[in-house]
């Protein structure tokens, strides 16, 4: 989930610069509400389980799949897999020219990237994307390098010491939220107002493992600053300037007044960004109507079948980031629901647009790719549910993202306390700052003013990194929400009235999907 964040710094770089509960399995459901009393509904729910999802999931975060990246042979596995389950469940093909596959290219970035610290005979090179990442300036820079204090108020060097040198700038914060976004934009404007000719910024030995690499495969051709702009981990930042004769702990206590010359320490840093397009797959299949007059309306059930691949290995040695929770656990309640729903004697009226996505953590570009070249007309489409990161986290909640943007919201409610046994309370966004409208598929639907709404249990330590493992999933809780989530879309698609915005809703889609400059 949520690669947006990734790519939303990386903008932000640029812009700035360019500018200046124990397992159980839960009880068969009893449908409560008006609209669920369908016994029929009750049995496809009860398809749904714990032994399932640990089948599904096992197999989507294996270690075999390696980490299902944009693009690799485990995402096309997963693919495979997916278009299987569905054909075995009857669904038809949704993708292109009548198969599961709808295709679209990625143009995957191939970088040639150098950084290096030299003193005298003495070099001291860092690997990119394990230790670095480069946004390239529009050439290669070898010069002195100076240290420049800490991206804080008033922790920024000043005076005529930086002008042609490469400042090295310390950057605060365990996590890229909004207060590490303020403390590199503070960076880089201290840097270019010095007149740096390069930017090296040291990041927190806080700072959540596996950014780096994260920040780096998020760099496509087009993404040139004035000045090569490096960033890289505390260790590594450690370990170089050590080699050269430096202490970084000891200059960590040096902010304001004026740079402070690394004695005789040269930096070389440059990269080129080209592009080699790859044709990827989002994985499509419909459950059709059965109401003559709805069947040709849609409602949209999305998850990212995609994660972040292999990188650095961490302290156990593991280098795969299996994604169980991010999103194996979406995943494969796209599959538990699209199952269930195909075992009704009867569809709902509407159709059902099964959608698992590719390309998410490389900025959702593979839902964008969908609302670009639709297999059914967007006009047509009257609600997208999103499930992203659903397994972790408080055993008794689920957050609704959009919870008061649109009808779909109070619908939800209404299901979870019309079915107790379900044992879940929907919560609103408890991490506005986070952005999570943002960055997930539902985004580009929304974008079209299709009313959306994106389930979530939330961040957790183990996000994007190695240890999003499918031993901690919570079982008992991603079987009821998935439950829940099949309530849900079969209510909408039952429903002969669409789900609406509210007007605060459909302000606020508005608002955060206007392009930049537009405002």
């Amino acid at each position: 989930m949520l690669g947006r964040r990734i790519s939303l710094l990386v903008l932000a770089l640029a812009l700035v610069l360019g500018a200046c509960a124990g397992a159980r399995e839960p009880a068969a459901p009893v449908p409560g509400g008006a609209t669920l009393t369908e016994a029929a509904t009750a049995t496809a729910a009860a398809t749904i389980t714990q032994e399932d999802f640990r089948q599904r999931i096992g197999f989507l975060a294996s270690d075999d799949l390696l980490g299902r990246d944009t693009p690799s042979p485990g995402l096309q596995t997963a693919g495979r897999w997916l278009a299987d389950q569905f054909r075995e469940f009857g669904l038809r093909p949704a993708g292109d020219e009548g198969g599961y596959m709808h295709m679209w290219t990625y143009d995957v970035p191939v970088v040639d990237a150098v950084f290096e610290l030299r003193r005298g005979a003495q070099t001291a090179p860092a690997t990119w994307k394990r230790e670095f990442f480069i946004i390239p300036g529009a050439g290669p820079v070898t010069g002195d390098g100076v240290w420049a204090g800490s991206a804080t108020q008033g922790g920024m060097a000043g005076g005529a010491g930086m002008a042609g040198n490469v400042a090295f700038v310390y950057l605060p914060g365990e996590s890229a939220d909004a207060a590490f976004q303020q403390s590199l934009t503070t960076g880089m404007m201290g840097a270019m107002a010095g007149g740096a000719a390069g930017l090296v910024f040291v990041m927190d030995a806080r700072m959540e493992a596996g950014l780096v690499g994260q920040i780096a495969t998020s760099i496509g051709p087009g993404q040139v600053a004035p000045i090569p702009v490096v960033g890289m981990s505390y260790a590594t930042a450690e370990r170089l300037l050590a080699d050269v004769g430096q202490d970084l702990e000891v200059l960590r206590t040096r902010t304001g007044g004026e740079p402070h010359r690394l004695d005789g320490v040269r930096v070389h840093a440059g990269a080129t960004v080209t592009s080699s397009p790859a044709e990827v797959a989002n994985v499509a299949a419909v459950l059709p109507g059965s109401d003559p007059a709805l069947r040709d309306t849609y409602v949209v059930l999305t998850a990212h079948y995609d994660h972040v691949g292999v990188g650095a290995p961490d302290a156990s040695g593991d280098s795969i980031f299996n994604g169980a929770d991010d999103d194996a656990s979406g995943t494969a309640m796209l599959v538990e629901v699209a199952q269930a729903l195909a075992t009704l004697p009867e569809a709902p009226r509407r159709s059902v647009l099964f959608l698992a996505v590719s390309g998410e953590e490389k900025g959702l570009l593979g839902s964008g790719a969908y609302v670009d070249d639709p297999t059914v007309p967007l006009e047509r489409i009257v609600a997208n549910i999103n499930v992203d990161m659903v397994g972790r986290n408080h055993p008794d909640s689920v957050t609704a993202i959009g919870l008061d943007f649109s009808s779909l919201g109070p619908l939800a409610t209404r299901i979870a306390a019309d079915n107790p046994e379900l044992g879940l309370v929907i919560a609103p966004d408890m991490q506005p700052e986070e952005d999570l409208f943002a960055r997930s598929d539902h985004f580009n639907f929304a974008k079209h003013e299709i009313p959306a709404i994106f389930f979530t249990t939330g961040l957790h330590d183990e996000y994007h990194l190695q240890g999003d493992e499918a031993e901690l999933i919570a079982w008992d809780k991603i079987t009821r929400i998935g439950r829940l989530v099949l309530y849900l879309t079969h209510a909408v698609a039952q429903d002969p009235t669409p789900p609406a915005w509210t007007d605060e809703g459909l302000e606020f889609v508005r608002d955060a999907t206007r392009p930049p400059g537009n405002e």
